[in-house]
């Protein structure tokens, strides 16, 4: 442990960059991966949960007294990046390809979709050549 101080690297992030290298070098796939999928939602839904349990209701009131703030950032998200993903289609052809907005509204159009992972599209390594 000496060793990860000197460097200020935390346990439990180095924990995080082995499993997502590991993940990389072997995917899962078909009911394992079913089951990860259910265990990570699992896990998901206990942190939000314990965090939840940890906040006093007085704090949770508190934040829920600024709903100022939370109106601009729920308009910022789905008015302003729409519109800004928009407003971007006279920068085509001539600054941006057609590829390059079509990114760029997807990612100001579907914020809460992007990190979902699409079920019908198969993963790239069962693509890759050589792999049945």
């Amino acid at each position: 442990m000496k060793f990860l101080s000197r460097f200020h690297l935390d346990g439990f992030v180095l924990g995080i960059v082995a499993v997502a290298i590991l993940g990389s070098v072997f995917p899962v796939s078909g009911t394992g991966q079913t089951v990860l999928d259910w265990a990570t939602r699992i896990a998901i839904g206990i942190l939000f949960l314990l965090y939840g349990a940890r906040l006093s209701p007085q704090e949770a009131l508190k934040g829920l007294k600024h709903w100022r703030l939370h109106s601009v950032v729920f308009a910022a998200t789905f008015v302003l990046f729409p519109l800004i993903g928009l407003a971007l289609r006279i920068l085509v052809p001539g600054v941006l390809s057609e590829d390059l907005y079509t990114g760029i509204c997807t990612c100001a159009w579907f914020r809460r979709r992007s990190s979902r992972r699409s079920r019908s599209r198969p993963s790239p390594r069962a693509t890759w050549p050589g792999r049945s």
